[in-house]
């Protein structure tokens, strides 16, 4: 089977000699997808129709099939850029009898670089580092009255480590 040829013409597209309707081009989502379809289609020698009929103002079962195989192959081809290789460090900080505790500064530094991110609680004590490379962590709070609290945390790819800190009171470091 030979795959039809697909140029650009505007608000058309020309399909073995053909003009494609209005109605043919906005079920193919936008010209782009068309080509890159007809492209897919070709490589692995699937006819995707261009001469079916127009029945109601919707496309043959051919035309459909096509869309949604090019739409498959781009998703799945493009699955290695969505891979994520961070995490997240999220808690809650807390005095001992379990307040909240807003406002705590928090460090959390990658052991690996050394680079630290900080960050604040907000008014229900909750905090989150989103966008942490995977590795492990050193997570230091403070807060005016309270003592220093570290701890340790290991942050793995596309999970969130949650890391709550419970504060005595006292001086801090």
């Amino acid at each position: 089977m030979i795959a039809p040829k697909l140029v650009s013409t505007g608000s058309y597209m020309a399909c073995q000699d053909r003009q494609l309707t209005y109605q043919e081009w906005r079920l193919t989502l936008s010209g782009s997808w068309t080509i890159i379809g007809g492209l897919l289609c070709s490589a692995i020698g699937f006819d995707f129709g261009c001469t079916d009929q127009v029945v109601g103002g919707e496309l043959m079962t051919k035309r459909i099939l096509s869309l949604l195989l090019s739409t498959f192959a781009c998703v799945w081809l493009s699955m290695p850029l969505m891979a994520q290789d961070t995490g997240i460090i999220s808690g809650t900080v807390m005095d001992e009898s379990g307040a909240v505790i807003p406002n705590a500064a928090l460090t959390i530094t990658n052991k690996a670089t050394g680079a630290p991110r900080t960050v604040r609680s907000n008014a229900e004590g909750l905090f989150s580092a989103p966008a942490l490379p995977a590795g492990d962590y050193h997570v230091r709070a403070e807060m005016q009255g309270f003592r220093t609290l570290e701890r340790d945390a290991t942050v793995q790819a596309g999970t969130s480590t949650t890391v709550n800190l419970s504060m005595s009171l006292g001086s801090t470091r």
